[in-house]
């Protein structure tokens, strides 16, 4: 409630002079005001600035900064021999396809470095533990 109107995403340019001009300085401030109260303010964009200062937000979820990893996480079985460590690749390898081509079309960027990783119990440790392949 006593967060700076201008912290709010999008709330800035024409939503921010509106608070200015009449002297809103908090989202707590700006959330008491009715929606009447709001149409005289901001007209048009008065529904949109009272759902956004009551939570509601109807915009797509867009990731807005480059991802700094990716990851393909599969359960199997434990691996006993090479055979069956192929289809476990081959089916990690299908995700990380799809995930790497969707991270370039978003962000232009491509993985430098792929590193498999599975678990397997440590007795040691008592616990499982990460282990690069082979382990």
């Amino acid at each position: 409630a006593n967060v700076p109107v201008k912290k709010l995403r999008l709330f800035g340019g024409l939503i921010y002079e509106g608070c200015e001009k009449n002297k809103i300085t908090t989202l707590g401030e700006l959330r008491a005001k009715s929606k009447l109260e709001l149409v005289e303010i901001f007209k048009n964009r008065a529904e949109w600035v009272y759902d956004r200062v009551r939570g509601f937000d109807d915009d797509d979820v867009r990731a807005n900064k480059k991802p700094k990893s990716m990851g393909a996480i599969k359960t199997f079985i434990p691996i006993k021999t090479f055979q069956n460590l192929i289809p476990v690749i081959k089916s990690v390898s299908l995700e990380l396809r799809e995930r790497i081509l969707a991270t370039f079309e978003d962000f232009s960027i491509y993985p430098s470095l792929i590193h498999f990783h599975y678990p397997r119990f440590s007795p040691k440790a008592g616990r499982v533990v990460g282990c690069s392949m082979p382990c």
